[in-house]
């Protein structure tokens, strides 16, 4: 993504040429944005983002073979630019903001409203930048604590315009939600957009364990363990919470307790 917090480089994707043309034409009047490209295909769109990497894109949901959700689908994570979706239908509104799509502008699209998304673009690249640079320091400041071996992982969560640094250390489990895990703390629940396998290698696995495909704890918050009629394991913590044990898992979790 650009460093810049003022220029955007944007990417026009819509199958109608008059559809681009109108969009191009707003974005024009906008300070501080470089069209890098315009597409007409959701394969060409795949391959532009993979390729030139702007910092927007103004993404058409209904195209032929390949629509808007195809494209973010085949985009890895970590090319993934902020995506403002762009269609004449409304029932989209939902999916397009489950992706993390920063807006959804229907057509033909308001200058206001194209000047509004263009705004949350530049915010959301200030957070990330800041997030990015926060965790710069935390890794510095680990970096030269001579009492810690092993500087502690730290998770970002982002939650209303706000970032959160959450340490490793802080999290007593971790369940998988969708694209996205909830690590639990003390007394506070973070969604971040981890899988569980980059969570679990972030995790101290002297203190935290997988005890299902879903389900991460942490060794010193276990309260105890029960079993039910069909000899499935369940796993209490401290906190109340209860977790089934899967049969894979279950004999790690019963050695790590010493329990057989």
């Amino acid at each position: 993504m650009s460093s810049s917090l003022t220029k955007l480089r944007v990417l026009v994707v819509d199958d109608e040429p008059l559809a681009r043309e109108g969009v191009r034409l707003l974005l024009a009047k906008e300070a501080g944005i470089e069209v890098i490209g315009e597409c007409s295909t959701g394969k060409q769109a795949i391959k532009a983002i993979e390729s030139e990497k702007p910092d927007l894109v103004f993404l058409d949901i209904k195209m032929p073979n390949i629509s808007g959700f195809d494209v973010i689908e085949a985009i890895d994570s970590e090319n993934m630019p902020l995506m403002v979706f762009l269609t004449a239908y409304g029932e989209y509104a939902i999916n397009a903001f489950k992706v993390e799509a920063i807006d959804y502008l229907l057509k033909p699209v308001d200058d206001q409203e194209l000047s509004n998304s263009l705004a949350r673009a530049r915010t959301a690249i200030r957070q990330k930048q800041l997030a990015f640079h926060a965790e710069q320091l935390q890794q510095l400041s680990h970096s030269h604590s001579s009492h810690e071996k092993t500087p502690a992982a730290t998770f970002i969560s982002r939650l209303n315009g706000k970032i959160f640094l959450v340490s490793a250390r802080e999290v007593h489990c971790v369940q998988a939600d969708g694209d996205y895990v909830t690590l639990f703390t003390c007394d506070k629940q973070y969604l971040v957009r981890e899988t569980m396998k980059n969570v679990e290698a972030k995790l101290d696995t002297q203190h935290y364990l997988r005890i299902h495909r879903s389900v991460i704890v942490k060794l010193s918050e276990i309260s105890h363990l029960t079993t039910d009629d069909n000899g499935e394991y369940h796993t209490a913590l401290r906190s109340g919470q209860v977790f089934k044990v899967s049969r894979t898992y279950r004999d790690r979790l019963l050695a790590k307790l010493g329990a057989i």
